[in-house]
């Protein structure tokens, strides 16, 4: 029988205990089994030591009223540690079982059982319990036949009202009878640990609809004891799919379809036509770069946003309006009959446009060029069709901007050749292939050369390539300002020991030029490095750039002339010429357009207005530069209208550095002056 009740501990790996209360002794194998060499009989205390402090702190107090005999029955939950530091689970049951007249006699004996195993799926149980509370999934558990059996908290706050449990009626409630008799037949048929999978949209008693993910397991050892339904909230990633849904054909910026979806759509249109025209027009703003170099980019995001709430307010919802990439945008009309009613809303998207922009306390004139090409006439097909239509926004550019352009074949071979030249001039820049010439401004009244203005040539394949060819050029790739700096550079090491004795440079300035931001100080580290002062360079602006951005231009062009420039207005009473840019810019000197010249031994308007201009710069306390001047005729009266400063091919035609400094140049310019003196009108 002992041997038996040995097996029968050994198999439920438990153990006896015996404690004498008069020797403090404990007695048993325990130790032994958990790894420790160490005496079946040890005292009590030495034992306590292997016990895991938290518990030991409570087992101490337990145990002296035990053995106080307070305590009737010994049956404690406790850690002890095992020779690999681990910490095994024990329950030991015990009592006293000797008693004599002497408390202190006593003996005490029980069992322990290493409940380690049990211990650990009592805390798994309570893991996997606390998870399904706090689980944001709606957890639902039915038995065999599909009635309900529990329900996580989740589940009941979603869809149990105040007050309600969980009913046959409360699940009918969340799939619909109709939906859930759908169901029936494919739960019964899951064999234990399958699972059934679906999307669903359910309704929630507080009144909407929610895309959810069901999953219904089958769990059981031989057969199907319960099922548990999993239902996922779909909400936010349906939401998260149609924004990337959303992304991939939408402009974020904008909100205008992108260029994925515009394209799709011009094919659509095509495959749909019928027959029928279709246009397309490609919208460029011009500029544009300049908004963002001189107010930021969140200004120029603002502005593109606005001018896509005009371009969709001027096209309406029958047709299609996109970004096709940064400032560019593409309009699709469908079935044009009538290529006026496309001219039309051509007009009407210049016109919107063009209108003041106004952010806080910024106000923003901008413009845009479109070309315009039509479905069958100019292309058959999407990539070509935007290709043209491309070509003509271009040529449209080229223009003037603030235009339209409808496209033609004729286009084509010269944006070719544009391309083509294109290459060639950004390969000229790069091995400084680019000439500098200079033309002598002239005193009449001294009898010297007052300055030079630096006007660029470029030969390509041994030709002259026109100015007014290439520097529109540089312009529209963005090279002007590059292109204008090396020939500064250039130019003062040339000039370097010409520029004595007041004679100064004079260069042209774009638009782009006075828009970058560092402009001024990019200018005066240009001259330090030559050493040169900034009154020996003259800067040259045309009323153009006055009128592209006003306020930016003042604001550059005094930092110009506080920065100790000299600011000539050049190609006055041309274009946009107004008065109100002398008072309202800190000019210098004014340049006179060679186009009053021309005509001025027989047009008596021509004479006239050149009076009027030298009238007024005496009255400022100015003066004036004539350009254009070609005969001695024209000197004559130019004198006599109180200009003494003139430039033109009389006197000398621009020309290199060397032949400006050589000696049969100086007698020559000398000569012309010298006629210039004694000619009397």
């Amino acid at each position: 029988e002992k041997q038996t009740a040995e097996l029968a501990l050994e198999a439920s790996s438990s153990g006896i205990w015996f404690y004498n209360h008069a020797t403090g002794e404990s007695i048993q194998n325990r130790l032994h089994e958990l790894g420790h060499n160490v005496s079946d009989n040890m005292k009590i205390a030495d034992f306590f030591s292997y016990i895991h402090p938290e518990d030991g702190k409570e087992l101490v107090p337990l145990w002296k009223s035990f053995i106080a005999g307070k305590l009737l029955q010994w049956d404690v939950l406790y850690r002890i540690r095992n020779s690999d530091k681990e910490w095994v689970w024990y329950r030991d049951l015990g009592k006293a079982c000797f008693t004599n007249s002497h408390v202190g006699n006593q003996i005490f004996t029980g069992t322990y059982t290493n409940v380690t195993a049990t211990k650990s799926n009592e805390q798994q149980a309570q893991l996997y319990g606390h998870a399904l509370q706090k689980m944001n999934e709606w957890l639902l558990i039915l038995d065999k036949d599909l009635a309900p059996v529990a329900s996580n908290p989740a589940f009941n706050k979603r869809f149990l009202k105040d007050g309600e449990v969980l009913s046959q009626q409360i699940i009918n409630n969340v799939l619909s009878e109709e939906k859930l008799n759908g169901y029936i037949s494919s739960i019964k048929a899951l064999a234990v640990n399958k699972k059934l999978i679906s999307e669903e949209v359910l309704a929630v008693p507080a009144g909407f609809d929610i895309p959810v993910l069901i999953s219904i397991s089958a769990i059981g050892e031989k057969s199907v004891d319960n099922y548990v339904i999993v239902i996922s909230d779909l909400s936010k990633q349906k939401e998260v799919e149609e924004e990337l849904k959303y992304l991939a054909n939408y402009d974020p910026l904008t909100r205008l379809a992108n260029r994925t979806l515009i394209r799709d759509r011009i094919e659509q249109s095509i495959t749909h036509a019928n027959d029928r025209a279709i246009a397309l027009l490609f919208i460029d703003l011009d500029r544009f770069k300049q908004v963002n170099d001189i107010y930021g980019h969140a200004v120029g995001d603002q502005l593109l946003k606005e001018a896509a709430q005009r371009m969709r307010k001027v096209v309406g919802d029958n047709h299609s309006v996109g970004r096709q990439s940064g400032d560019e945008f593409i309009v699709i009309l469908d079935d044009v009959t009538q290529p006026e009613r496309v001219s039309r809303y051509a007009d009407k998207l210049i016109e919107s446009l063009a209108k003041p922009y106004q952010f806080d306390s910024q106000t923003i004139h901008i413009s845009c060029s479109i070309g315009m090409a039509f479905y069958p006439l100019d292309s058959g097909n999407c990539d070509d069709l935007i290709q043209n239509a491309d070509i003509a926004m271009l040529h449209a550019k080229q223009r003037g901007r603030n235009c339209y352009r409808f496209f033609t074949e004729e286009m084509n071979v010269q944006i070719r050749q544009r391309v083509l030249l294109e290459n060639e001039f950004v390969w000229a820049i790069k091995e400084n292939a680019l000439t500098n010439y200079y033309q002598p401004i002239v005193d009449t009244k001294l009898q010297n050369i007052r300055g030079v203005e630096l006007l660029l040539r470029w030969f390509n394949h041994g030709e002259m390539v026109s100015p007014a060819e290439f520097i529109p050029l540089a312009e529209n790739i963005g090279k002007i300002v590059e292109v204008t700096e090396l020939a500064l550079e250039k130019a003062l090491e040339e000039l370097r020991g010409w520029l004595i004795d007041d004679r100064y440079l004079s260069i042209n300035l774009s638009a782009l030029h006075i828009s970058q931001p560092g402009m001024v100080d990019r200018l005066l580290s240009i001259l330090d490095e030559a050493k040169v002062s900034p009154c020996r360079l003259k800067l040259e602006i045309t009323e153009g750039v006055l009128i592209d951005d006003t306020e930016n231009a003042k604001r550059q062009l005094n930092k110009l002339k506080d920065a100790g420039f000299r600011l000539f207005l050049d190609d006055f009473g041309t274009g946009y010429s107004s008065l109100t840019y002398i008072n309202q810019f800190p000019i210098d000197v004014i340049k006179i357009d060679q186009c009053f010249i021309r005509e001025i031994t027989t047009d008596l308007k021509s004479r006239a207005i050149v009076q009027t201009i030298a009238n007024l710069a005496d009255n400022i306390n100015s003066y004036c530069v004539v350009e254009g001047v070609e005969d001695l005729e024209q000197v004559s009266i130019v004198k006599q209208l109180g200009c003494r400063y003139m430039q033109g091919y009389y006197f000398a035609r621009p020309m290199p550095v060397l032949d400006l400094l050589s000696d049969e140049t100086a007698l020559e310019v000398a000569r012309k002056l010298n006629s210039a003196a004694k000619e009397q009108v």
